[in-house]
């Protein structure tokens, strides 16, 4: 029975999800984190679109906090990366520069799987990625 089935339009799925990436470009959790300071925008993002549903970075994503700053463990991540390599259709990372203390190597490693940039450029790609893959 199909009566509670409801199919979106090609061009309301690609306008939700290009709305849900902006929200994610600027994360805010109003009044009370900002008296404590506190900013919830993306530091790091990392986006991938798969031939399958699957929450490929859902374990994958793990950091260190060393001398007050975070460095990225990158084993976990490439190893995610390489168990999907033939499902992967596109990835995009976004790193806010001088966030990471292992940025340099960060960039280096997984610009071999993907297209690494900021996070707000990366956020304005995954956009155009959604456009394309419904426009067509």
């Amino acid at each position: 029975e199909e009566r509670w089935v409801v199919k979106l339009p090609n061009d309301e799925r690609i306008k939700r999800i290009q709305s849900l990436l902006d929200a994610l470009n600027i994360l805010w959790g109003g009044g009370r984190t900002a008296r404590m300071l506190s900013d919830l925008s993306p530091k790091f993002l990392a986006y991938a679109r798969l031939k399958v549903k699957h929450p490929v970075f859902l374990e994958a994503l793990k950091a260190d906090f060393v001398d007050g700053s975070y460095r990225l463990l990158l084993a976990p991540l490439i190893n995610a990366l390489a168990r999907f390599k033939n499902k992967i259709e596109t990835v995009i990372f976004g790193i806010d520069p001088g966030f990471l203390a292992n940025e340099e190597e960060v960039k280096s490693e997984l610009s071999e799987h993907g297209s690494v940039t900021t996070v707000s450029d990366a956020v304005q790609i995954a956009k155009r990625d959604v456009e394309k893959i419904w426009s067509s």
